[in-house]
């Protein structure tokens, strides 16, 4: 009885889901506005229906109620332009990852942090590493990997907190495992803009990272090299991860400062 009830729940909770998106796809003919009816007959979706989940996106600042009927929310907008930088960054950092794939031969990596771990979002390397596990769309714990780190140390301390909270497992035989030593080893990560796994996110990696940072100096994603025999060959190629991240940090946001005097920013979306 308990089985059913759960699967009743979870299938209620996705036809909502789906009617809400249904709802917001129904713009898609770039329309302005779109009336109650209108919204109805687009999404297939009972009149009172729609008006009760429209209601709930306006709360959410996803749709807006006007004098000509609804329209889109300014969260809508804010999401898609956080979508757009960050498929943004991977266009532009691309060149990076290739000028050091070309330069160190061996396996290089763009990541942002999500949470508590660090997502893959893109990888470039020979092709005798095309087995490696950690492909694109890959996740691992933030505290134990180059990439992470580096995005900890250049976060604020509340986001490590809740690396901390979440718990400090044991990836490899160098793992960070004391809130102590985490936060100790985090205030150096920040003080030489770069960070190291060695044997911490498994048996064998050794990786050298740096951080991609907006103006203010806060971390938008990172870059790393992975694949060193050891913490030699990591120190040598740190100077060179540091100085793309840079380049690339400083041309991303030179990109981005020309969108917006360009007017591709929501500003102009906000009447």
């Amino acid at each position: 009885m308990m089985a059913l009830m759960v699967s009743t729940e979870r299938s209620m909770a996705k036809s909502v889901l789906g009617r809400g998106f249904a709802i917001l796809d129904a713009f898609r003919l770039r329309e302005d506005f779109l009336t109650l009816n209108q919204l109805a007959e687009r999404t297939g979706i009972p009149r009172s229906t729609t008006h009760r989940i429209a209601n709930e996106l306006i709360e959410l600042g996803l749709l807006r109620r006007t004098n000509e009927g609804y329209e889109l929310g300014l969260a809508i907008f804010e999401i898609g332009n956080r979508a757009a930088r960050s498929a943004s960054l991977a266009e532009i950092a691309l060149p990076y990852l290739g000028r050091l794939l070309e330069l160190t031969r061996q396996v290089v990596n763009l990541a942002v942090l999500d949470g508590t771990e660090v997502v893959y979002v893109d990888r470039l390397h020979a092709k005798r590493d095309a087995k490696m596990s950690t492909g694109v769309g890959s996740r691992l714990p933030a505290h134990c990997t180059a990439l992470g780190k580096i995005l900890l140390a250049m976060s604020a301390p509340t986001v490590t907190e809740k690396v901390i909270d979440k718990g400090l497992a044991s990836r490899g035989p160098n793992t960070i495992t004391d809130p102590v030593k985490l936060r100790t080893h985090l205030a150096e990560v920040r003080r030489r803009q770069v960070a190291f796994d060695v044997l911490e996110s498994n048996a064998l990696n050794f990786c050298v990272a740096a951080p991609i940072l907006d103006f203010s100096g806060k971390p938008l994603a990172a870059i790393s090299v992975t694949g060193f025999p050891d913490l030699a060959s990591l120190e040598r190629a740190a100077p060179v991860v540091l100085e793309n991240a840079r380049s690339l940090s400083r041309n991303y946001g030179l990109a981005m400062l020309e969108r917006q005097t360009r007017g591709e920013t929501v500003d102009r979306l906000t009447r």
